[in-house]
C-alpha cells in the first residue's frame, strides 16, 4: 500500500494520497481545490487517481471533491447529519458517487475503506477505518478527519462561533464527547499519525496518555483548548522523513 501526505502550510490543512499497488489505483482524502497536484503525485509513483473522499464539510478551505466529480472520478462523501448538512450537489446528480452511513465500506484495489460516524466537530462528520487487504482482514488505523487529533480534539464551537448558532457549542461537545467514547473501544494496536516526528509510529494504546481530552469527566464547559485552531485532516499511519512511505505491497 501507498501512502503520502500532502500538506499546505498557509492553512495547516492535510491532504493523503493512498494507492494500492497491486492495481495502479488511488484515492485522495479530503483533497483542496488545486486537484491537479494530486493526480501529478499519482502518476509519479505508477498509480492513477480513481476516487475522492471527504471526511467531513469543510468551511475553511475550497475543497476539490466537486472538482474532481467533474473528471470523472467516483467520489466519497457523508450521508450523516441533519437536512442542513447534506452534500446537496451530489444529491440526486449523474457524479459517480456513493453517499456513505456509519459501517458502509468501499475499496480502492486490496484496500477497504470502513465509514465510522464520528459528529462533534461538525454534525455529518465521518472517519474511515482502513484495512490493507493484501496484508491482513483488520484495520490498520483510520483517517479521522477533524474529529481527533494526537494530544488534541477538533472543535466543537463552530456551529455557534462560525455559524452564529447561538448554544450549538455545548450540545456539539457532548456529541463529540460520545464519539470520543466510541473511538477508545476501537483496537489498542490501530496506528495513529502525527504531525511531529513522522518517522516515530504512535498507537492508539498510548494516545490516552497523550490526549487529555480522551478522558474529560465534564463537557458542560468546554475546555479551552478545545476552542484553538485546529488542524486538519491526519491519518493513523506513520510516515518517514520524506513524508510517504509504502508500508506493504497491496
Amino acid at each position: 500500500m501507498f501512502f503520502q501526505q500532502i500538506f499546505e502550510e498557509k492553512l495547516a490543512q492535510y491532504a493523503y494520497l493512498i494507492g494500492c499497488q497491486r492495481t495502479g489505483e488511488a484515492i485522495i482524502i479530503d483533497p483542496m481545490r488545486d486537484v491537479d497536484r494530486y493526480k501529478e503525485l499519482a502518476m509519479q509513483n505508477n498509480l492513477k487517481l480513481v476516487a475522492a473522499a471527504e471526511t467531513h464539510i469543510h468551511a475553511d478551505y475550497l475543497s476539490g471533491l466537486r472538482e474532481l466529480a467533474e473528471q470523472g472520478l467516483t467520489v466519497y462523501a457523508s450521508d450523516e447529519g441533519d437536512k442542513d448538512w447534506k452534500y446537496e450537489w451530489l444529491m440526486g446528480s449523474d457524479y459517480d458517487h456513493k453517499l456513505l452511513k456509519d459501517g458502509d465500506e468501499f475499496s480502492i484495489g486490496n484496500i477497504k475503506f470502513t465509514t465510522v460516524y464520528s459528529p462533534g466537530h461538525t454534525p455529518e462528520h465521518v472517519s474511515y477505518l482502513v484495512t490493507d487487504g493484501a496484508a491482513t482482514d483488520e484495520p490498520m488505523g483510520i483517517l479521522s478527519g477533524d474529529f481527533v487529533f494526537v494530544g488534541d480534539v477538533g472543535r466543537p464551537d463552530l456551529l455557534e462561533s462560525a455559524a452564529g448558532q447561538k448554544g450549538a457549542m455545548k450540545s456539539s461537545a457532548k456529541v463529540l464527547y460520545q464519539s470520543l467514547q466510541r473511538f477508545k473501544e476501537m483496537p489498542e494496536y490501530l496506528q495513529l499519525g502525527r504531525d511531529t516526528e513522522p518517522e516515530v509510529p504512535v498507537v492508539k494504546h498510548w494516545e490516552p496518555c497523550r490526549n487529555q481530552r480522551l478522558d474529560m469527566s465534564s463537557v458542560l464547559t468546554v475546555p479551552s483548548g478545545l476552542q484553538s485552531a485546529s488542524r486538519s485532516l491526519w491519518i493513523i499511519f506513520w510516515t518517514d522523513s520524506r513524508n510517504h512511505r509504502s508500508i506493504s505491497h497491496a
